[in-house]
């Protein structure tokens, strides 16, 4: 079954208006409601496009809600990530990197080196987006941001042994291309707990009808002159890094 969803906020410009069919494992990461939902796929398979609708939705669902988008280096966060989020929501980010809501929530932008020290101490979160979550090359920052998931929308809270608890859902979301055997590869892919990190996968092939016929031709192409490059990133492949200097290769 593929969903159809309104991408628009409400204070978003009509000319930009506009439905998107969800392809299922689309559909699947969005809508997840997993604590930790990861989308690793392959070029072209609107990964950006995903993690950004959830985020919207989030802060559109929960009034006075905070989230978080990162971005390993800031100018790929500002010439990448933050073009793409106004393009998909009609929603502008301020000066200080802050999309701000009609009805109090905020999105926060924020770059590998503003989430080290104390810089994250402050933040209460709802949720967040880790975008290209392979250009880190550890977990550090995800479980740093693990721990700031603690923001309660309003839920009624249920008593457990006597106490009673907040229910809401928030989440950390990973958007990703495969990089090898690395820490998206154990936690996801191979790790024991998959009530918690929900894997959505797909190779390129798997939105070929939203993608120019010339594109596809360029990877047929790739998959003859560099078929290490196509198969991590249009066959979505675990079993290739960008480590050239290996003596033996994971095949």
């Amino acid at each position: 079954m593929i969903a159809t969803i309104d991408t628009l906020p409400k204070n978003a410009s009509p000319k930009t208006d506009r439905i998107i069919n969800l392809k299922p494992y689309q559909d699947g990461f969005i809508f997840s409601d997993a604590r930790y939902p990861a989308l690793v796929s392959g070029w072209g398979t609107g990964k950006t496009m995903s993690g950004i609708e959830k985020i919207r939705l989030s802060a559109e669902n929960h009034k006075g809600n905070l989230l978080l988008v990162v971005r390993k280096e800031f100018t790929d966060l500002k010439d990448s990530t933050i073009i793409d989020w106004e393009k998909y929501t009609g929603v502008k980010v301020s000066s200080s990197r802050d999309a701000l809501f009609p009805n109090g929530s905020i999105v926060m932008f924020r770059h590998g080196e503003e989430l080290t020290g104390d810089n994250l101490s402050n933040m209460n979160l709802g949720g967040a987006l880790i975008e290209q979550a392979e250009e880190y090359d550890s977990d550090e920052v995800f479980f740093k941001l693990s721990g700031r998931l603690r923001r309660c929308f309003g839920c009624e809270k249920v008593s457990i042994d006597g106490v009673f608890r907040c229910v809401c859902k928030q989440f950390l979301s990973v958007i990703a291309n495969t990089r090898g055997h690395n820490w998206i590869y154990k936690l996801w892919k191979t790790g024991q707990d998959r009530q918690r990190f929900e894997l959505f996968e797909a190779t390129s092939f798997e939105n070929e009808s939203n993608l120019p016929l010339a594109t596809i031709e360029d990877w047929r192409l790739l998959e003859k002159q560099k078929p290490s490059i196509y198969r991590r990133f249009v066959l979505n492949s675990w079993d290739e890094d960008d480590v050239t200097s290996q003596c033996i290769s994971p095949d």
